[in-house]
């Protein structure tokens, strides 16, 4: 999982709630950028289990999200919560957006560069690797937008170093949507 990539769309995701409040459910391509990043939509059962706290609970917003340490946990019960209440639930309304918008930010956050502790290798290059791929891109597309990330995979070779393997720009769409490079 890209955390670059995962703070890029948690905070493009919140800053719509925060300006378009729950109409940004309907707007935003949350479903895309979630399946797309990885994260699955497990009705909030792994963030409960690990944490003992209620999906989309306003009491939990402060003290409760601070505990979610786990990217993919803290991920997975935020798609959920969408998928909830845009699917299931019998109606939602302003104050569901309070728990998403502090759980995107809490996302945001886990998401940074100050907290990749544990670093797999394909981390370990991250910028130099966006880097290499920005720099291209200006190079090649002067006239165009650089993407909104760049995903790609990395193998270790054991030594501290690594080659990549697949390299896949991204672009944000005006629709709010992610866009992989060749796909629209």
């Amino acid at each position: 999982m890209n955390r670059r990539a995962v703070g890029a769309f948690a905070r493009g995701f919140r800053e719509e709630l925060e300006s378009r409040g729950i109409a940004a459910l309907e707007k935003f391509d949350w479903a895309g950028g979630f399946s797309g990043l990885g994260f699955d939509m497990d009705c909030g059962h792994s963030y409960e289990e690990a944490y003992g706290l209620s999906l989309g609970s306003a009491r939990d917003i402060g003290e409760g999200l601070s505990q979610a340490d786990d990217m993919a946990v803290l991920g997975n019960a935020i798609f959920s919560q969408c998928r909830y209440l845009t699917h299931w639930s019998y109606g939602y309304g302003e104050e569901d957006v309070a728990w998403l918008a502090a759980a995107l930010g809490r996302l945001e956050e886990l998401a940074s560069p100050e907290n990749a502790s544990g670093m797999v290798v394909a981390y370990r290059f991250e910028d130099a690797v966006e880097g290499a791929v920005r720099s291209f891109c200006e190079r090649a597309l002067p006239d165009e937008e650089p993407p909104a990330f760049v995903e790609y995979g990395a193998r270790d070779t054991g030594a501290l170093d690594a080659y990549v393997d697949k390299v896949t720009l991204v672009w944000d769409d005006e629709r709010g949507r992610w866009v992989p490079a060749g796909r629209s």
